[in-house]
């Protein structure tokens, strides 16, 4: 590859991580109030509430880290005057990426099961145990510890060591005193040999983790849309057609989700088993995809993660009587307050 292309397509990668951050700040707006909404009385019905609930906290830490990560490298880390890899710095790197990683692959987890409980709920008549909402939140619970330990087996092989050069502040920055300097910290390892092994497992693991998911979404999709097509015959014949289709949106709304996490997912599996098993030639379009590719994979996510709110409010009708009693209780208490001091201050009169 040319120098020219090179410098094109590094230049379109550059785009995708400013569409990345928008998307991240989009996502996190949208989130909050999804998360508010799940968690109301109404919704706390259903393990499928539960893991739907799980999977916004997951996906707001992810979306939080993304854009504090972007506000650090656009304002903190070309400026002159502050020390971009001081202790403090380097230690929520560190964290963030840990998080980051962990949110990331439990969502991918929680979503899975999202669709399994479902279908085995529709399936088994003895499954019927599977829909308490606080057995959603076990198998939350669960699936975040397994990812927890999974991330701690890689990350805690590092530890911030100082630099053997002080940070010193720009000619410019006028508020230090004349020879300031402070330690410079980097994130580090102790035995190289160990920690490839560690990268290599921790590498297995994660493309593992991703090629498994992104196989698993389609099978329990199509059998999704076989129950899908037998709730909307159930909800033409049944006395509670109102219920019915209320199953056959969550069924759609499932599906839906259950297809987003499959596009999201697939890439990241492949580019992991790329990287462990095939040679990458330097200065290769492969190899700077591979490079920025994780950039365009968060995107990917922080767009799927965002899109949750908008599923939800436009399939299910439960979600958005919860949406309303959000948005507008406070606005009917404060017109009923209003009024009964109107009142009050007539009959005084």
């Amino acid at each position: 590859m040319n120098k020219k292309t090179f410098a094109i397509i590094q230049q379109i990668t550059s785009y995708i991580t400013n569409v990345q951050f928008v998307i991240a700040i989009v996502g996190f707006i949208l989130t909050i109030p999804h998360l508010l909404i799940l968690t109301r009385k109404s919704m706390r019905s259903s393990s499928t509430n539960s893991i739907m609930t799980g999977i916004a906290i997951l996906d707001l830490v992810v979306l939080l880290e993304v854009v504090l990560e972007h506000v650090y490298y656009f304002w903190i880390y070309d400026n002159p005057c502050i020390n971009h890899s001081n202790y403090n710095f380097e230690l929520f790197l560190w964290i963030g990426d840990f998080l980051k990683d962990t949110g990331e692959r439990a969502s991918f987890w929680m979503g899975v099961f999202l669709v399994l409980i479902r279908l085995l709920i529709t399936k088994f008549k003895t499954a019927q145990r599977l829909s308490g909402y606080f057995f959603g939140y076990a198998v939350f619970t669960l699936t975040f510890i397994i990812n927890v330990l999974i991330s701690y087996y890689f990350y805690s092989k590092f530890y911030l060591q100082a630099w053997m050069v002080p940070w010193q502040p720009g000619k410019r920055c006028s508020e230090f005193p004349k020879g300031y300097s402070e330690n410079l910290y980097v994130r580090t390892i102790q035995d190289q040999a160990s920690y490839m092994a560690v990268f290599g497992n921790y590498s297995i693991i994660g493309g593992m983790s991703k090629i498994l998911i992104s196989v698993l979404y389609p099978v329990l999709a199509v059998f999704l849309i076989f129950d899908i097509r037998k709730s909307a015959k159930h909800a033409s014949t049944a006395n509670s057609k109102k219920a019915a289709k209320e199953r056959y949106h969550t069924g759609r709304m499932i599906l839906l989700m259950a297809v987003l996490y499959t596009i999201t997912s697939a890439p990241g599996g492949i580019s992991k088993f790329i990287t462990l098993y095939c040679k990458v030639p330097d200065g290769s379009i492969l190899m700077l995809l591979i490079g920025y590719g994780s950039i365009f994979l968060s995107a990917l996510f922080c767009l799927n993660s965002a899109s949750h709110c908008l599923i939800n409010f436009s399939m299910s009708t439960n979600y958005r009587k919860a949406a309303k009693m959000v948005f507008f209780a406070n606005r009917k208490q404060s017109s009923t307050s209003v009024l009964s001091v109107n009142l009050h201050l007539e009959f005084k009169l």
